[in-house]
């Protein structure tokens, strides 16, 4: 019998990796997969999508550019982290971090209840993908169902920052827990 790998695994961000997750919603007619961050392409698209989200904090002492190419070249080499490209009908929609709770960054969880089966999931989405309920709750729903297939998932943590109004509101609707 075939065991599936686990979620979170060292890639080497330099190079594709497959997909490792597709879902058709509405019959046919939406498809969202997730594969593997892959430096060389989705790089510069991470910066732009976090430049328009977070133009208000940038900080010029460091290139950003560099940091985020530091940043997930870290995450991907490493066995308790997962960054995600999510595409929707084969075009990039939205990016997720996943993170093993115990082992992921810190200041990310600020509870004692975690457990070594619990997760955390923060999303980023293309201005196009937020400004389209539907599409960001595509994106939330096979984050989730993704995440959810892997045998050492028990619990997933969504962290969503203070500003991100929109992230509330889909959490509200999908009727996720506070």
């Amino acid at each position: 019998m075939h065991q599936k790998a686990l979620l979170c695994q060292a890639y080497d961000p330099f190079r594709e990796h497959p997909v490792i997750y597709s879902k058709k919603f509405l019959p046919g007619k939406i498809h969202v997969a997730l594969r593997p961050l892959y430096i060389a392409r989705d790089l510069s698209l991470i910066n732009t999508w976090l430049n328009l989200q977070f133009a208000h904090l940038k900080n010029t002492a460091r290139d950003p550019f560099q940091y985020t190419e530091d940043y997930y070249t870290t995450l991907l080499a490493t066995y308790n982290s997962q960054p995600l490209l999510g595409t929707i009908d084969h075009k990039p929609a939205f990016q997720a971090d996943i993170y093993q709770a115990l082992l992921g960054p810190d200041n990310l969880v600020d509870e004692t209840s975690i457990g070594d089966n619990d997760y955390i999931m923060q999303l980023m989405m293309s201005p196009e993908t937020l400004q389209n309920l539907s599409l960001s709750m595509y994106s939330l729903l096979a984050c989730l169902d993704c995440l959810f297939s892997y045998p050492e998932v028990n619990r997933v943590i969504w962290m969503i920052n203070a500003g991100e109004r929109n992230f509330r509101f889909i959490a509200g609707i999908a009727e996720l827990d506070d």
